[in-house]
């Protein structure tokens, strides 16, 4: 008995074609190069560095710095945050050495409208925002200038303080001074 064309023909597509279900998972690895990963280690740590001259805690600056690198495909990454630096080491395996950023961090402004912009652009980032894309952004937002004059901070500074002396019930010299 032959089989009819119909069967044979069935028979080769099972030959070709698999169930999805039956193939295993296949996952696109990305080939970090060490000029590639310098480039993610650099955006990761000026982020993480305006992140904590506006007011970020070192938790939080901790975490959008492993975020960023991870969104790139570098991990995993040490990061050490104290109130003056950031450091971030990554070693890729087979390297003979880690590649070490060290930023230090000069002074700093509460300024919660460039650390929310910061906080979007990460938020992009994550969601796939290309390498190239980042790095002027993040520029641009670093560089934005305060929103605030100086003198109306000062203003502001003053005005607590006396608020402060009042609440303690300071005397009118004290207060003034």
């Amino acid at each position: 008995m032959s089989p009819t064309p119909r069967r044979l023909l069935s028979s080769l597509r099972r030959l070709v074609h698999t169930e999805d279900s039956g193939s295993p998972d296949t996952h696109l690895l990305p080939v970090i190069d060490e000029a590639f990963s310098a480039r993610i280690l650099d955006l990761a740590i000026r982020i993480g560095e305006t992140m904590l001259v506006v007011g970020a805690p070192a938790s939080e600056v901790t975490l959008t710095i492993v975020r960023v690198c991870g969104a790139y495909g570098l991990d995993p990454v040490h990061v050490d945050v104290t109130y003056n630096s950031i450091t971030i080491a990554h070693s890729r395996p087979g390297a003979s050495h880690p590649t070490t950023l060290l930023r230090v961090v000069r002074g700093s402004v509460p300024d919660h409208a460039k650390l929310q912009r910061l906080q979007a652009l990460v938020a992009e980032i994550a969601g796939g925002l290309a390498l190239d894309d980042a790095h002027p952004r993040s520029r641009a937002i670093r560089r934005l200038p305060f929103r605030h004059p100086p003198a109306l901070v000062i203003a502001a500074q003053a005005g607590l303080a006396v608020g402060g002396a009042i609440l303690f019930d300071a005397t009118w010299p004290a207060t003034a001074l």
